[in-house]
Formats: structure tokens, C-alpha cells, sequence
């Protein structure tokens, strides 16, 4: 079990967090990102929270299996004229989103994915030559720290209440179950799968339940090539009390829109 970072419950009334998983850089589709703001933009500031769960960048680049990895991981410019441009433009695309998010959400919390910190470390600590390890550094990058962006790393957990939150490490079918039980059979959230889905358990006679949340991103990127997938669009809010309990509720996006449950449209 990876490191617990702990999110503190609200002291009086309940607070309203969102938390949207899998954005994968320039895949992102637009409709959920113009959605999302717009539901944030409809609440009191209070209640603008983020929790950016995981594969917020791609970073395909940095896979040793991908082809454009192998062809340029050998030659002796790969890193002038490959890795470094490519990971700018990257990170490019992290910056103005994060601008363009710390616009609308007071508070944001960064959870790793492992598209995001282990692949840029795996590059600068295997591949990368010592005078260009300084660039590959994904908090710096993205200036986390000078943003008061809190971050967890791949594998972490966010303990916020009686709910615990990762980016998810692992899928198929008995995914929900697996990460029930890596969370010490708490109540947990995850991403990772792109689909969004919930599974309960029964723990001396309390229910617990492994939620998985839809994605940020398109759900036919180039790479899958048009194979069938159970993806989806969306996000999720947790509405926390000081008690520790929460209400949990995932936002699936269709035609490239949300119907909230009191009627309203989020176009």
C-alpha cells in the first residue's frame, strides 16, 4: 500500500469537491472540460474544489515500447530533437490548463496517474543524459509548487473522510474489488478504467463501495484504432461532511452534455 495523504473533513458544513480522472493531455475532450467548468462556475466559491485525479499528461513519447521511443532513444540528438521539444509542448498544454482551471477552482490537489510522474521518471533516471535531467522533472514543470497545488504520487492514496482516493492501479474485471481491498476495505474512488461504475461490499454488517470515474478525455484516440471500448465521458462530486460521511455522485456526460438531477442542462 502506497503513502496516505490525508484531505481534511470540513469543520462545520459540508464542502463540495470534484474530482475528474483521466484527461491525457491533447486528448482531452473539450465538451467535458467546458462542462466542468461551467458546473464549477455554478456554485458558490466555497465549493470550487479539484481533485485532479491522474493522467493529467499523456507522455506516450516516454514508453521504451513505443516506436518513436526506440527510434530516437538511440541517436545522439533524440533528446534536442525529440524528447525535450515534445515534452515542452507537453507541458505547454499543463500550464495553460492549470491557468485556465485556477481561473474557476480555489483549491486543486494533483494526484499522479501513471501516465504522469513514473513515465517522466523512468525516462530521466534511465534514458535521459545527466545534462538534461534537470528538464524532467514533472512538479517543476508544471510549477506545482508555485501554484499551491498539492501533490500525490502514483500508487498514493488521498484520505479525505471515510472515502480514500487514488488514481487506480488496477483493471479488468475484478478491478473494483482489488482496489477495495489495497485500500484497507475503505470506501474508495479510482480512475484508470475510463468507465464509471460502482461496486458494494459488506463489512460486519456496513456497506463500503469502489467507485470507478469516467474519463476527461476523447474515447476514440488514435492509438485504440477504433477497437470497442466501454469508455466514458465524465467526472464525479463528493459532497464531504464533518462526519466523515459523503455523497458521492458521478456526472456521465451524453451528446456532449450534462443533465444535472434537478433539470438542468450543462451544454
Amino acid at each position: 500500500m502506497g503513502i496516505i495523504h490525508s484531505l481534511k473533513t470540513p469543520k462545520e458544513s459540508p464542502q463540495l469537491w470534484f474530482v475528474a480522472s483521466d484527461w491525457h493531455s491533447t486528448h482531452l475532450h473539450l465538451p467535458s472540460f467546458n462542462i466542468l467548468i461551467k458546473h464549477a462556475l455554478s456554485v458558490p466559491l466555497e465549493h470550487r474544489n479539484l481533485i485532479i485525479n491522474g493522467d493529467f499528461l499523456d507522455t506516450s513519447y516516454f514508453m521504451p515500447k513505443n516506436s518513436e521511443f526506440q527510434q530516437w532513444a538511440s541517436r545522439k540528438d533524440g533528446v534536442d530533437n525529440f524528447f525535450l521539444p515534445m515534452w515542452e509542448d507537453e507541458a505547454k498544454w499543463g500550464n495553460d490548463t492549470l491557468d485556465a482551471l485556477q481561473v474557476v477552482f480555489k483549491h486543486i490537489i494533483f494526484i499522479n496517474g501513471n501516465h504522469d510522474n513514473p513515465r517522466v521518471d523512468l525516462f530521466r533516471e534511465q534514458y535521459c543524459p545527466v545534462g538534461y535531467k534537470e528538464h524532467f522533472y514533472l512538479e517543476k514543470k508544471l510549477n506545482l509548487d508555485k501554484r499551491n497545488v498539492g501533490s500525490v504520487s502514483y500508487n498514493d492514496w488521498l484520505d479525505f473522510g471515510k472515502l480514500s482516493i487514488t488514481h487506480g492501479m488496477h483493471h479488468g474485471s475484478t478491478c473494483h474489488k482489488k482496489h477495495y481491498e489495497s485500500s484497507g476495505a475503505r470506501n474508495v474512488l479510482f480512475g484508470h478504467v475510463h468507465s464509471s461504475e460502482c461496486k458494494t461490499f459488506s463489512v460486519r454488517g456496513e456497506s463500503r463501495s469502489a467507485w470507478s470515474l469516467p474519463a476527461m478525455c476523447e474515447l476514440n484516440p488514435h492509438y485504440i484504432k477504433n477497437a470497442e471500448t466501454s469508455w466514458q465521458n465524465g467526472y464525479a462530486t463528493v459532497f464531504m461532511k464533518p462526519s466523515g460521511n459523503f455523497n458521492l455522485h458521478t456526472h456521465v456526460i451524453y451528446d456532449d452534455e450534462l443533465l444535472l438531477p434537478n433539470g438542468t442542462i450543462i451544454k
